[in-house]
């Protein structure tokens, strides 16, 4: 447990100690440099300003950068889950999990990613998902930006994520059709539909899930974004994990933010709370 705090801990010095090398004060991280951009539309990081349509992304299903992400936009992300209670744990359920067939081994869950927009409207994602100090899988994503509509208030697009184990033995796949909408200079919402399945192994024909996320944010400040988050997975078999999760996103400077909330999960017979983290650096 403590090595796994450690390792996490680490990621996020990284990310931060990246910033800081560019920065001439201590305590800058805190305020608006001079000549900076004010955002109107809330946390995002400096590349987002230069989107057609900006909707934050969720903190625990993010995308593969924001909707209308711009060539040569780069992220260094760290997600980290913290689990406080947990009833009835069934090892082989865990819907703050990875996959769809990830084991939950009841400690926390952490992922470090790297994401890049090679050209306009394409983005890439490199991603490791942990659960303690193991590595469970690798993961790969893809998320073109399909355009805009209804006067640049709603922008859509699609995301592939393939993800194969360590032991390169089981392979699960995720497709979701992604549509974004901007009411106003504070209110925006981002849904997702579509479904996840274990391309390989010993229980690809039970692994189908659909999939259906609904977020919607609201721009307190031009550095601050609160929101709420649920998660639905429906699997094959009749049952289902639902997750709630309230949260908060600051951006402490153009290149450095902050997303924390609570996640509230759902199963037939499991109840688990975790408190989640993600710490982003745009270089």
């Amino acid at each position: 447990m403590l090595r796994t705090i450690l390792w996490i801990g680490l990621s996020c010095l990284l990310a931060t100690a990246a910033f800081a090398a560019e920065s001439t004060s201590f305590l800058s991280p805190l305020f608006l440099t001079e000549g900076a951009t004010r955002e109107p539309w809330g946390a995002e990081d400096l590349s987002a300003e230069h989107h057609t349509v900006r909707v934050p992304e969720p903190l625990l299903f993010d995308l593969v950068r924001p909707l209308g992400a711009r060539r040569g936009e780069v992220e260094i992300n760290t997600l980290a889950m913290f689990p406080w209670r947990k009833t009835r744990p069934d090892p082989d359920r865990d819907p703050f999990g990875s996959g769809a067939s990830t084991p939950d081994r009841a400690e926390i869950e952490w992922a470090p990613e790297v994401e890049y927009a090679f050209a306009d409207n394409w983005a890439i994602e490199f991603e490791f998902p942990l659960e303690g100090s193991r590595l469970e899988a690798y993961k790969l994503g893809l998320q073109p930006t399909f355009g805009t509509s209804f006067n640049d208030h709603y922008i859509h697009g699609f995301q592939l994520l393939v993800m194969p184990d360590v032991d390169w033995e089981r392979w699960s796949t995720t497709c979701l059709y992604l549509a974004g909408f901007r009411f106003d200079e504070t209110w925006s919402a981002l849904l997702m539909g579509g479904f996840r399945v274990d391309l390989e192994g010993d229980r690809t024909s039970e692994s189908f899930e659909r999939i259906f996320n609904a977020s919607l944010f609201a721009d307190i400040s031009e550095r601050s974004t609160v929101g709420v988050e649920t998660n639905f997975a429906g699997q094959s078999n009749g049952d289902a994990d639902f997750i709630l999760v309230p949260q908060w996103h600051f951006e402490i400077t153009d290149r450095l933010q902050i997303q924390s909330g609570l996640g509230f999960g759902f199963t037939a017979d499991d109840r688990e709370s975790s408190g989640i983290l993600r710490v982003i650096f745009s270089p």
